[in-house]
């Protein structure tokens, strides 16, 4: 299959600011070439959720680097939240999260001065395509539309 692979071009532009129109124009992009149509709805996250395992898939036969696997999971994270922010989270503003060497965009939430929330897609799309099956963004996106029905987010 070669998914990686066929996208070595794969980087985002700025490590410390993201482009979000950049990542969702690519996600589309990519899963258009996979004849998934990802359109904001709330049931194309399922069909994202299959295009991550054909990821997984690949990654086993043609291993490929972390590095890699975060640039990607930084493009369909971004659509995952995307999806969630448009559907659900219309508050909540793309930020920089830095931890360890995997910088990444989440949605954030100002609550007061202090306190904040943050949701991280990419962290859960990074996860599904390190684990499988074990990993559904499908599932994480509900979690995150019955916290966001029950305003607990």
């Amino acid at each position: 299959m070669g998914l990686f692979n066929r996208k070595k071009d794969i980087e985002i532009p700025n490590e410390s600011s993201y482009d979000i129109e950049v990542c969702l124009k690519e996600a589309l992009k990519l899963a258009s070439e996979m004849r998934i149509k990802l359109n904001y709805t709330n049931e194309s996250v399922t069909r994202l959720d299959i295009l991550l395992l054909a990821y997984y898939e690949d990654a086993k036969e043609n291993p490929v680097s972390i590095e890699t696997m975060q640039n990607t999971a930084r493009i369909f994270g971004v659509y995952l939240g995307e999806v969630i922010r448009r559907n659900w989270l219309f508050e909540y503003r793309w930020t920089d999260y830095n931890v360890s060497d995997y910088q990444r965009p989440v949605l954030e939430k100002n609550m007061d001065e202090v306190t904040s929330f943050i949701i991280d897609p990419t962290n859960e799309v990074l996860k599904r395509m390190l684990n499988g099956a074990v990993s559904s963004t499908y599932k994480y996106f509900r979690d995150i539309q019955n916290k966001a029905i029950n305003h607990e987010l």
